[in-house]
């Protein structure tokens, strides 16, 4: 780790990107939210229906908005639980849907949520000896931060440090990584590890990174071009944001 971390501080370069602060505007709702709203609509219409209280329609709705949000929220596809519940028809099979969109739920997790604005893109550091052949990324966001999760696009990185199980994953085929770069927006910046476990970055900073600062790391072996990768970020005072972006 020393080695990595003199080759971070030499070039301040390593942590300057150009793109504008993230903004703490108030986000819509996220795909993960939609696809969740939408299921338990159904699944509560449905239940209703049973109970003499016709709401298909409500359920159709539900349904449909699940249907919608599913390709675009994070590794919903990847669940075979899901699958068969967005596969359902709720009109002649009530009890059946309920079961399936129950499962599907508990398969999928906490969804993603944007409480404050976050942004993060892939960097190559070919000009960094040292890391020529790392992945890597610089991130801004919002808030405060207090962690960062990097890790594959799907529900294992999606439900880490939630209340709940999560889809088997590989994780990232990565063994090494640099110190997470903080930047302020002068050039000063500091540096600190963070724990790299199954394919998973966790980097928790104490004291808390301020929102106008810039999070840099680098990780390796280098990914395959076009590798998605899913970046989650916690403020101090729970609030959770996220970013997804593919390698370059």
């Amino acid at each position: 780790m020393n080695r990595l971390y003199a080759s971070l501080i030499v070039p301040a370069a390593l942590a300057a990107v150009v793109f504008l602060p993230a903004s703490d505007a108030a986000p819509l709702l996220t795909p993960d939210q939609q696809l969740v709203a939408g299921l338990e609509e159904a699944r509560s219409a449905a239940r209703a229906t049973l109970k003499g209280k016709a709401q298909l329609g409500r359920l159709a709705e539900g349904m449909r908005r699940a249907r919608l949000a599913a390709p675009h929220a994070v590794g919903a596809l990847e669940s075979t639980a899901m699958q068969a519940a967005l596969r359902a028809s709720g009109h002649k099979q009530l009890r059946r849907l309920i079961v399936l969109t129950s499962a599907a739920l508990d398969d999928f997790g906490v969804p993603l949520e944007k409480d404050f604005a976050a942004f993060a893109v892939s960097r190559n550091f070919a000009y960094l000896p040292e890391f020529a052949n790392y992945s890597g990324l610089s991130a801004t966001v919002g808030a405060d931060v207090s962690e960062v999760v990097i890790g594959a696009a799907d529900r294992q990185t999606a439900n880490v440090g939630e209340r709940c199980g999560a889809i088997t994953s590989a994780g990232l085929p990565i063994t090494d990584l640099s110190l997470a770069v903080i930047s302020d927006p002068i050039g000063n910046f500091t540096a600190g590890a963070c724990e790299l476990e199954s394919g998973l970055i966790t980097c928790r900073m104490r004291p808390a990174m301020p929102r106008d600062r810039i999070f840099t790391i680098a990780f390796g072996p280098k990914l395959p071009k076009g590798t998605k990768l899913l970046v989650k970020f916690r403020s101090p005072a729970g609030d959770r944001s996220y970013a997804v972006f593919t390698t370059r």
